[in-house]
Parts: C-alpha cells; structure tokens; sequence
C-alpha cells in the first residue's frame, strides 16, 4: 500500500475531510491532495513532503516517525541543503546579532550625577548668600583703629552690604529657574519564551512602544506563515531570499501566530528583539510560534 492510500484511510477512518487535516495542520489543500495521490513533484521540497507528511500523520492518529520509515523507499531524498546539522542550530543562535542599546545609555549614569552635583553647589551658593545668613551691621558699629580711637562705617561699606543683599535676593529668585529636570531612562521591549513543547513555541512580547513591527531574513527560501489572533492572514506563501529582508509593519493584534519551516535559516525579530528559539527544537520540523503581546503601561 502506497504511503498516500495509507494516510487517505486513516483519514477516513477517523471521519475526517481534507478540509478538516487542513484546519488541524495548515498545510494548502493542495499539497494535502498532492501527498493522497502521491505526487511529490508538486511539492516545494524534499524537506517540505516530510515535514508535512509527518503533520499529516500526527492529525490523523498516526507515528509520524514510524509512517517515515516504513514508507522511507516513496519519499524524495533530501538534499545536501534539507540536511541539517543539529550543531549548526546551536551555533546559527549563538551567532545571532543581539539587540544592543545606544551607546549614550552607557554614559547617561554619569551625566545625571554631574548635574545633581551641580545642583547641589547652586542652592548651597543661594543658601549661603541669602539675606537670612548675612551679618548686618548695627548703625553704631564701630572698629577700633590707631590706639583705639573709634570710627564709624563709611557710607561707601553700607552701599556696598546693600549691593551684595540686592545679588543675592536677585539669585534667590531666579533659582526656580536653574532645577534639574531629569527624564527617566527609556523601556526597552522584552521578548521572553514561555514554553516550548512538540515543536511549539509560546512568547510573551512587552512593548512599551504603539505599534509591532516584525522583520524576517534568510538567505535560502522558507515556507512562512504570519496571522493575527483575529485571523487576518499577513504572508502565507514560500519567503525567498530575494524578498529579504520582509518588513511587515504596524500590526494591531494581541496574539501573533508564525508557521515556518527551516529554522535555522531564518532570523525574526520583533521591534529590533531578535526571536531566540528554544535550543531543544527539531530543525527539521515546521516550527509552530505563538505571541502574545503584553503593552506596557508604566
């Protein structure tokens, strides 16, 4: 029995239609017709037949990995390209860029200290020359010189304490004008992995930001699936690297949904957040992700 015959009556025996496994695994129609009649040429690849058949056998009750071997000698065989190196996983994440902050972040600390110093040295200037701290002398006042005679102070020395209180309720005033403002450093988006389990991956997004913006990069070709929680479909087609970098702007959902398939060619970020799979995934499985999105208030 052929694998496609195979498949068609678990199919059926589980009551099933083709637009039921569709729903269950989100594979096109027409491939879920193409792998019942056994026609694997209409198929993108040899890495795309088994990873869909392995779907298709999951949704129908089936082992995926014992369905694969028994009808090993059908399936296409894969590529030098479809073969991965679960090494190169570890090492394409490693080597993945990471999202930096500027560099004027670094040095923001020392800044705000320099003023608060400042600040601090004015309104000691201000207290110390307030008219409340200086010594106002008496009319009588006198100064003992030459043996003692006494003299009285100048008119010159009493305009001259006048000029100085007159300063110093002047910068009294205007010290309203000299304080410190300073802003609070921005929130930076946080991208966390809640879960990984059977080639699912669920992320919580926190973004302090309006809007989400996701950009998708490879330099081979990937099957690629973006929806919303609303279902609205964004892409749904093969993402070559042609089209990369794929900007995909000002989306308004809660949830978002990916579908993709060769993991380790692909880079995902999300409002400059590189998306870090979880290092026990199987890169030659379509990878299934799922985003909730958590705004920031505060």
């Amino acid at each position: 029995m052929e694998i496609g015959v195979m498949l068609k009556e678990a199919r059926e025996t589980k009551e099933l239609s083709l637009e039921d496994v569709q729903k269950i695994t989100k594979i096109q129609l027409r491939y879920l017709k193409a792998i019942e009649k056994g026609d694997f040429s209409l198929m993108p690849g040899s890495f795309y037949t088994r990873a869909f058949i392995k779907e298709y056998a999951t949704a129908v009750g089936l082992n995926p990995e014992e369905v694969l071997a028994e009808y090993e000698h059908e399936l296409p065989s894969a590529s030098g390209q479809d073969a991965i190196d679960y090494s190169q996983v570890s090492r394409s994440r490693k080597s993945s860029p990471s999202t930096k902050s500027p560099a004027v972040f670094s040095i923001l600390p020392t800044i705000i200290t320099v003023l608060l110093v400042i600040g601090v040295a004015f309104i000691i200037y201000i207290v110390a020359t307030s008219p409340d701290n200086t010594n106002q002398p008496n009319e009588n006042e006198t100064n003992e010189q030459d043996g003692g005679t006494e003299v009285e102070l100048r008119a010159d020395d009493e305009i001259a304490e006048e000029d100085t209180d007159n300063t110093a309720d002047e910068n009294t005033d205007n010290g309203t004008d000299d304080e410190l403002i300073v802003e609070d450093e921005p929130v930076e988006p946080v991208l966390e992995l809640d879960e990984y389990k059977n080639q699912e991956s669920t992320y919580t997004f926190t973004n302090p930001e309006d809007t989400v913006e996701l950009v998708f990069e490879t330099d081979k070709r990937n099957w690629l699936e973006v929806e919303t929680a609303e279902g609205e479909s964004l892409y749904r087609e093969e993402f070559q690297s042609g089209e990369s970098p794929l900007t995909i702007e000002e989306i308004d959902t809660s949830q978002i949904y990916l579908r993709f398939g060769e993991p380790t060619d692909l880079t995902i970020s999300i409002n400059g957040v590189t998306l870090e799979l979880s290092e026990e995934i199987d890169p030659s499985a379509v990878q299934k992700v799922w985003i909730n999105i958590k705004e920031d208030t505060e």
